[in-house]
């Protein structure tokens, strides 16, 4: 990485594999210093991608994770936020218990049990 014109940032990287003597990915991006989270987040997907196979999605979104809401000691809400922590949105709270959140496999709803109605409901929501 380095600081060229005008507080622009020149960010290059390459995988390689070592043991094949080979390339699997390699780009160069020129960002403004308010786009380098997301140039690392935007690397660290296509690293994972080509490790595993599988889709990234540390750019958009982290697994859910679960906090008491400080108005209330009953209170729940999930939050959703980049893999780092960063950009935190609340996108479920309620006073009743929520529950066995799971992502759905193209990452734009999440599903999960609420005892809103005084029983175990299962319930998606698009995020």
């Amino acid at each position: 990485m380095s600081a060229g014109a005008q507080g622009r940032w020149q960010v290059e990287f390459r995988l390689y594999d070592v043991y094949k003597e080979k390339q699997l990915a390699g780009y160069s991006y020129v960002v403004g210093g308010d786009r380098l989270r997301a140039v690392a987040h935007q690397i660290s997907d296509i690293i994972y991608e080509k490790l595993t196979g599988d889709k990234a999605y540390s750019a958009r979104v982290s697994p859910t994770s679960y906090a008491r809401a400080p108005a209330s000691a009953s209170a729940t809400s999930w939050q959703i936020a980049d893999s780092d922590g960063y950009n935190p949105v609340t996108v479920l709270s309620s006073a009743e218990p929520l529950m066995s959140p799971a992502w759905s496999p193209d990452g734009t709803r999440l599903a999960y049990v609420s005892f809103e109605q005084r029983r175990p409901i299962l319930y998606m929501q698009n995020v």
